[in-house]
């Protein structure tokens, strides 16, 4: 509410487990949130972030697409590398941590973005069999 933007949070219903270190996750949705939050610019007049689950197989795929400025693929290519940011006080840590944090609990971490339309972050990790 603070910043405007419009949050839709659809969760499939699921009896699954997932374990993950509640600390650690928590740190890579807050960091995901931030991110899209600080994307848009001033002059968005609609700004939107979409949280999705479903569970696929054996699998739980967790997406947040966000309707904010976008990357190019210079910037989407770099997302990865420690210390590289694109913002003026950033660190450069937070996306690969993220990306850490879900590779460390077997899952996959995955972004695609496109300038002017939006950024999608795909996160999959494994459910208990």
């Amino acid at each position: 509410m603070l910043h405007s933007v419009e949050l839709k949070v659809e969760m499939d219903l699921s009896f699954s487990v997932c374990y993950v270190n509640e600390s650690m996750f928590k740190q890579v949705m807050l960091n995901l949130l931030r991110n899209a939050i600080e994307a848009y610019d001033g002059n968005a007049s609609y700004r939107f972030l979409q949280v999705k689950s479903k569970e696929i197989g054996e699998f739980v795929y967790i997406e947040m697409i966000d309707n904010g400025k976008g990357m190019p693929d210079e910037v989407l290519s770099q997302l990865g590398n420690p210390f590289f940011t694109t913002k003026e006080k950033g660190t450069g840590v937070g996306i690969p941590l993220c990306k850490k944090i879900i590779e460390d609990h077997g899952g996959r971490f995955t972004i695609t973005s496109e300038t002017n339309i939006g950024t999608k972050v795909e996160m999959v990790l494994p459910l208990l069999v």
